[in-house]
Formats: C-alpha cells, structure tokens, sequence
C-alpha cells in the first residue's frame, strides 16, 4: 500500500434481497473496493429499499435505493 492512500470499502450484499426489503434487514460486509456505498454513509441510509432485487455479493450504489 503505498503511504497516504487510504483503503476505502463499500457495503455489499452477503445474501441475495428482494426488491422492497429494507437495508437495515439485510446481511452486509464492508469489503474493497470502494466505489459503491461507504460505511460512513451506512447509518444514514439503512432505512432504504431497495428498488429490485439483488444477488449475493452485489456491491450497494446510491442508485440500487430509495426512500419511501
């Protein structure tokens, strides 16, 4: 790792979801890369939905969300 780069993660699926069940209810990891949802944006957004369904190992972007 070179020095002053930082390991960022994102939030990705550790079970396949349906669409409409909420963030907080699933299984998650905080994995690499981090390109998706980072664990510091996790807290505010946990009571989201999710628009579709998704696989297991799915990476969680912004737009996979919304908010009722």
């Amino acid at each position: 790792r070179k020095r002053g780069m930082a390991i960022r993660r994102s939030v990705f699926l550790r079970e396949p979801v349906s669409a409409r069940s909420r963030l907080a209810d699933v299984e998650i990891d905080f994995r690499r890369p981090g390109y998706g949802i980072p664990p510091d944006r996790y807290e505010q957004m946990k009571d989201a939905v999710f628009c579709r369904a998704r696989s297991a190992g799915h990476m969680v972007k912004l737009e996979d969300l919304t908010f009722l």
